[in-house]
């Protein structure tokens, strides 16, 4: 089978989950190609099927006339209230639609998808290459995209002394806020790796940015918790469940520096690898191509 991939761009430093989709599908055997919207395209007229990330880049993807699902995650659906997704979710074409968390399924049924055509489709997790090798070690990081809704300047506001990995538009506002930072940039998956192996506590303060946008659910901490690490983070969106890891994940309010600051202070340095097997049965790539595999098969 052939199976059609329309992305706006690819690969994405910030989207680690859709290069092990495709690893996953081209080992089962499928011939996979991708069609970028950013550049000249591959032609996918000859596909069987379509999948595709995020509402607006489905939208285009729907215009193929093949038979297509696709996953929304977060500012896609959450800036506009849904209304690209309402709108891709209406095409005949359209089989099956992605959730990444109990969150988005609920939003998701709110906003008209009928039961049976969503299937959980959430971030892939490198469960493979996210082995600990060495004992933990001392670094307190965060980081990501420089948006405003990751809530970095409050991580670094309750930790000076950060380590923070990543790029974006806030990098100047960001780097103000404290000389003690360490700004690392973008990491690629072995440098992220072994960062996370160098750390014990990652800060994850989400928030609901001015234009609405917030969190799907962070794959950052999902790797996170793979490796041991203790996790902050807020109750926004998607990240509510993350509560089924308890005594891993800790929760604050968003912007609150204090209390961040109060929890660093309190956490052991110890690292529990108790969320792996959880996180490996639902979100590997075998998992999640398992999902996908059995609703392509049931679409054509």
């Amino acid at each position: 089978m052939k199976i059609g991939y329309v992305l706006y761009d690819y690969p994405l430093p910030s989207e680690t989950w859709i290069p092990l989709e495709i690893e996953e599908l081209v080992m089962r055997g499928y011939d996979v190609k991708i069609h970028r919207l950013a550049y000249p395209h591959i032609d996918i007229s000859d596909c069987d099927f379509v999948l595709s990330h995020f509402a607006h880049v489905a939208l285009r993807a729907s215009e193929f006339g093949k038979p297509f699902g696709f996953v929304a995650h977060a500012w896609d659906i959450w800036t506009d209230d849904g209304k690209i997704f309402k709108e891709v979710i209406s095409k005949p074409n359209c089989k099956f639609v992605g959730y990444i968390s109990s969150y988005h399924r609920e939003k998701f049924l709110e906003w008209g998808v009928p039961e049976d055509k969503l299937v959980f489709w959430g971030a892939c997790i490198d469960i493979d290459r996210l082995r600990r090798s060495r004992t933990m070690g001392g670094n307190i990081i965060c980081g990501g995209r420089f948006v405003e809704k990751k809530g970095l300047d409050t991580a670094i506001k309750a930790v000076p002394n950060i380590t923070v990995f990543g790029e974006g538009e806030l990098a100047p506002k960001l780097k103000a806020i404290s000389p003690q930072a360490k700004f690392l940039g973008w990491l690629d998956r072995d440098e992220m790796k072994d960062l996370l192996e160098k750390s014990w506590l990652l800060i994850a303060p989400s928030r609901v940015a001015k234009n609405k946008d917030t969190e799907g659910i962070s794959t950052l901490v999902l790797e996170a918790l793979c490796m041991g690490l203790q996790v902050i983070t807020t109750r926004v969106a998607g990240h509510k469940d993350l509560e089924s890891f308890k005594g891993r994940v800790h929760f604050v309010e968003p912007d609150d520096v204090v209390g961040i600051r109060s929890l660093v202070g309190r956490l052991e340095h110890t690292f529990d690898l108790s969320a792996r097997d959880m996180i490996a049965q639902e979100r590997s790539p075998k998992a999640i191509v398992d999902n996908l595999e059995k609703k392509i098969h049931e679409s054509v």
